[in-house]
């Protein structure tokens, strides 16, 4: 088993090491919080031997961040090996055992971090993003095709409904010439009734006035006006008993 080699065995020089994204954090300053990143599984790059202290606390600058740096990520970084200040500010945190104290490890700033190896995590992550991705392209292309067919569908039912309610109006203005023509009809019936009403009473007032002579003569001038009905044929036809 390889041993690790001792940071303070580096101090003052400046090497290429390699380490795995673990976590983010922040600490305490005079003015404000921190924040901070921390690296595991620390080596050095060129012959791969691991180090000790295996991870390290770094302040997290702009040169992590413009790396792009994820939970996860094996980094590429170089930096110098120099005397550091470990541990908390708060002096009323001694009784948690990490008392601020003078080691051998990093400069605060690394001179430059490249990202060697996205998490699998992630790759895998951004490949089921990308299926997603797809699949939420072909639904709404689907759901626009099905917008337009709606579209055209609607624009038919609409003529189509122009079409029936021109058909009702027509229908309707016919409904009311016949209603007109059949009141006509009623009204010219209802007065044919009433005429020949009048005329089968002034019939049996003569047939009661002259006799059955009387009728003759009656019917023969009813005949002359027009034909007669059945009721008045019957009643010139039969005169009244004396």
């Amino acid at each position: 088993m390889t041993r690790p080699v001792p940071l303070a065995s580096l101090r003052t020089e400046v090497h290429r090491f390699s380490g795995v994204v673990d976590r983010f954090g922040s600490c305490p300053t005079k003015h404000d919080q921190a924040q901070t990143v921390c690296l595991r599984n620390l080596r050095q790059a060129d012959n791969g031997q691991p180090l000790e202290p295996n991870h390290w606390w770094f302040q997290l600058r702009e040169v992590w961040t413009q790396a792009g740096i994820r939970v996860g990520d094996t980094v590429l970084f170089t930096a110098k090996v120099q005397q550091a200040t470990k541990g908390r500010h708060d002096p009323h945190q001694h009784h948690l055992g990490n008392p601020r104290r003078q080691v051998v490890g990093f400069a605060s700033t690394p001179r430059s971090v490249v990202v060697l190896r996205r998490r699998q995590g992630y790759r895998h992550d951004l490949v089921t993003l990308e299926k997603a991705l797809a699949q939420r392209d072909t639904h709404l292309s689907e759901a626009l095709q099905e917008k337009e067919q709606l579209s055209l569908h609607y624009a038919s039912l609409l003529e189509q409904k122009l079409g029936l309610e021109q058909e009702l109006q027509q229908g309707q203005a016919t409904c009311g010439q016949l209603e007109q023509q059949l009141a006509d009809s009623q009204e010219q019936r209802l007065l044919q009734r009433r005429q020949l009403g009048r005329r089968l009473v002034v019939t049996a007032a003569l047939t009661f006035s002259v006799g059955g002579l009387g009728g003759a003569g009656l019917m023969a001038a009813l005949q002359r006006s027009g034909p007669a009905s059945p009721q008045q044929a019957a009643m010139v036809a039969e005169p009244p008993a004396r």
